[in-house]
């Protein structure tokens, strides 16, 4: 019981003004004891009161991980990539097997011109001695065999550096050093990505004044060249490879 001091009534335990008078009433001992107090206060049996552990978050789900590529077995090498293609690593041609394919195919125009002026030349000694010398048959026949010529060598330009690279991938010349010419894809070129090749290796050659300087840089542009392309291979975007 809590008793007042003013007019000593008694009161509840726990009051804190006196029902009768009003007046402040002292606090009973273990009366108004904060939480603070009560939680820290020993339990009884000699046992303490348990201590509040801080809050721990749980630990985080784990997430899924892309499982690690199989270990490569000693001894088994890389897969091999079937064909060239942009991710794959070009074993691009070296200059000196470009320049022996150059030589077979050039050597076989010349071949060609030989045999064709050797024949007309004899028709026109020929025709001289038919004729005789004021016969004009001698010349008509020189000329004639001089334009089959042109136009035979022009003609198996067109074979050798078109139809066969575009159903094998290499001229004759080519074919010889084990070459092969592709497009940016790792394929054969088409025919008509050939034809713009040649025609800017030949139209290098009839440029007035610097035809020569043009041609030398191109035959010589792979010796720098990352990809060793010539300027040709640039402009139809085409690359030659060494065949294994």
């Amino acid at each position: 019981m809590a008793i007042c001091a003013s007019c000593g009534t008694n009161n509840v335990d726990g009051t804190k003004f006196c029902v009768q008078c009003g007046a402040a009433l002292a606090p009973s001992p273990g009366a108004w004891r904060t939480p603070t107090e009560e939680l820290n206060a020993p339990a009884t049996g000699g046992q303490s009161a348990p201590t509040a552990q801080p809050y721990t978050a749980p630990p985080p789900n784990p997430t899924f991980q892309t499982p690690p590529p199989p270990p490569a077995i000693y001894g088994q090498s890389a897969p091999t990539v079937v064909g060239y293609g942009a991710a794959a690593t070009m074993p691009y041609a070296e200059w000196g097997d470009r320049v022996i394919a150059a030589l077979i195919d050039g050597g076989i125009n010349i071949a060609i011109m030989i045999v064709l002026f050797i024949i007309f030349g004899v028709l026109a000694g020929i025709g001289g001695a038919v004729g005789g010398q004021d016969s004009a048959l001698p010349g008509g026949i020189f000329c004639f065999g001089a334009f089959l010529a042109f136009v035979s060598v022009f003609g198996f330009g067109l074979y050798n550096k078109i139809y066969l690279v575009s159903k094998r991938g290499a001229s004759i010349g080519q074919n010889f050093q084990k070459l092969r010419v592709v497009d940016a894809t790792g394929n054969i070129p088409s025919i008509g990505t050939l034809l713009l090749r040649l025609i800017v290796q030949a139209g290098l050659s009839i440029v007035p004044f610097v035809g020569w300087i043009l041609v030398l840089l191109d035959l010589l542009f792979p010796l720098w060249d990352e990809k060793k392309q010539t300027i040709h291979d640039k402009a139809a975007s085409t690359y030659v490879l060494k065949r294994a």
